[in-house]
Formats: structure tokens, C-alpha cells, sequence
């Protein structure tokens, strides 16, 4: 049975964590009692333990919900970002180009002005 530790809160103090532990420590318990029931009661045993399994099974299945959707306002994030940083290099190449085209001016200059 898989286990996450996630201290996302209900709203009730209590965290997602804390209650899967709850229904991990009840499963293991179950699970004991399962070994030694009677035969009439393994099958009411075994419908709680499959319900536990289930409800944990759904707890995942939310986390990794959750993960997708904050995965991706972090790819739009950075998109944005990358969009953003290639519009600054566009400008940084364009005052590198211009730089050196003032560069290039002032050595023709100064190349000239001797003659003059």
C-alpha cells in the first residue's frame, strides 16, 4: 500500500497527512484482525481493508492532480520568463551592434582628422 506524507491542511486543523496515517494505522490493524477473524467476519474485514485501499488509492491520485496543475503555472511562469529574457537580449544586441558600430566611427575618425 503506498503512503504519502503530504501536510497539505483540510481546514480542520487536521492535515492529509495525519489522516492518512490515521487510515495507514488502521489498515495495519485491520490487517492483523483479518489473520485471526472468523470466518464471517474476513469478509466484512476485507470490504474495510479494500475501502481503506481505495480512499488512500484517491488521496494519490488528488495529490498528483494538484502536482500537474501547480507543474504547470510553473511551465507558464516560465515561458513568460524565457519570452521575456529573449526580448532583453534582442536589445542587448542591438546596444553591442550599436557600440560597435560607434567604435568603428570614432577610429575612422581618428584615422581621419591627422589628414585634416
Amino acid at each position: 500500500m503506498a503512503k504519502v506524507s503530504k501536510a497539505a491542511p483540510t481546514g480542520k486543523g487536521t492535515t492529509i497527512g495525519e489522516i492518512e496515517d490515521l487510515l495507514n494505522g488502521a489498515y495495519g490493524k485491520l490487517s492483523i484482525a483479518l489473520r485471526r477473524a472468523p470466518p464471517e467476519q474476513s469478509d466484512l474485514i476485507s470490504t474495510a481493508l479494500d475501502l481503506i485501499e481505495w480512499v488512500l488509492n484517491q488521496l494519490i491520485i488528488q495529490d498528483l492532480h494538484q502536482d500537474a496543475l501547480i507543474l504547470g503555472k510553473l511551465s507558464a511562469q516560465l515561458k513568460k520568463a524565457t519570452a521575456k529574457l529573449n526580448q532583453l537580449k534582442t536589445v542587448l544586441t542591438q546596444l553591442s551592434n550599436a557600440g560597435a558600430l560607434g567604435t568603428s566611427l570614432l577610429n575612422t575618425i581618428g584615422t581621419i582628422l591627422p589628414f585634416l
